[in-house]
């Protein structure tokens, strides 16, 4: 029944990726002879797009901020829930710019190999830590670490079994990790 689901979920991101390409091919031209507000329209509506392909398999980063750690151990305490907050490390904006200033035609292939490598991927982080991201994405250059600097987001890399236990809300494991950040 996993691999079924694991098909046809690959042959769902197969079939966005294809429309996908076929949408900016289309509107390529659109886009270079549109001034900077209606680029940005574009943008967003692409961004939104490639925001509605479903995650592959190894979508995360591995990367968590110490701040989700500390508010993870603070729920968990707390009796109370606590959800994971996705961070792209690549803005939307930016993947869509990409692919509509790519010089050559986009393909299926082009599209997934690009949304699987680089578009899908994304950190675990707060809420208030994915809001304040945003403020230094505004004019994103590629470099993603100088985002997460000047956020003054701390990320750390961590497995997926630590993962696991992270959001069992297992306190001993989160508490060890905190420490051994030096971040209390």
């Amino acid at each position: 029944m996993k691999n079924s689901y694991i098909s046809k979920k690959d042959d769902v991101i197969k079939g966005r990726c294809l429309i996908l390409a076929e949408i900016v091919n289309a509107i390529k031209k659109i886009y270079k002879s549109s001034n900077n507000n209606q680029r940005a329209f574009i943008e967003t509506i692409i961004g939104a797009a490639i925001w509605y392909i479903p995650k592959p398999k190894d979508f995360w980063s591995g990367m968590i901020s110490i701040n989700t750690l500390k508010d993870a151990l603070k729920n968990f305490k707390e009796d109370k829930k606590f959800k994971l907050s996705e961070e792209h490390k690549i803005p939307r904006k930016y993947a869509a710019k990409e692919l509509l200033i790519y010089k050559n035609k986009l393909t299926l292939e082009y599209v997934k190999k690009e949304y699987e490598l680089k578009y899908c991927k994304l950190h675990y982080v707060t809420s208030k830590e994915n809001k304040d991201a945003i403020l230094y994405q505004k004019n994103f250059d590629g470099d993603s670490e100088k985002v997460y600097k000047n956020a003054g987001i701390q990320l750390i890399k961590i497995n997926k079994e630590i993962l696991k236990l992270i959001k069992q809300g297992n306190i001993e494991c989160i508490e060890k990790l905190i420490n051994s950040h030096n971040c209390t």
